[in-house]
């Protein structure tokens, strides 16, 4: 099988986010941080302007998770959940069931995290950015 060029897979990576983007921003919510293919900070930051209540949205599409993930996911949970009143860090990936079996500090499965399989994305993210946000 043939390697996959980086842009490629920012490609596969970057398709959820501008999605997910386009969703949130169609129910009213501002895109308070974006980031694409390697740029340092979550991927999407998603907020209420009413509430102030945000989001984080991870798109681990075209990649395979692995333990930095898991780190990140971790270290975004502790940072971001107090100072910046994130509620949850939402994953898209192709994995689902492998991101769900992994225990992670600080991270409490539907509670404040949620993982959605890649293909469903589209359909899901409408009803779970409106139970997470309000």
């Amino acid at each position: 099988m043939p390697e996959r060029s980086e842009e490629e897979e920012s490609t596969l990576h970057d398709y959820p986010i501008y999605e997910v983007c386009a969703i949130a921003e169609s129910l009213g919510y501002r895109i308070e941080e974006r980031h694409l293919g390697g740029e340092q900070g979550p991927d999407i930051i998603i907020r209420n302007p009413v509430s102030g209540i945000g989001v984080i949205v991870e798109s681990e599409v075209g990649h395979n998770i692995t333990n930095s993930a898991y780190r990140k996911f971790e270290r975004e949970i502790r940072e971001y959940s107090n100072a910046k009143s994130i509620k949850a860090i939402i994953v898209i990936t192709e994995t689902p069931r492998r991101v769900w079996k992994k225990s992670m500090k600080g991270i409490e499965p539907r509670r404040n995290f949620y993982v959605v399989a890649g293909s469903v994305f589209k359909d899901i993210m409408p009803a779970l950015l409106v139970k997470l946000l309000g």
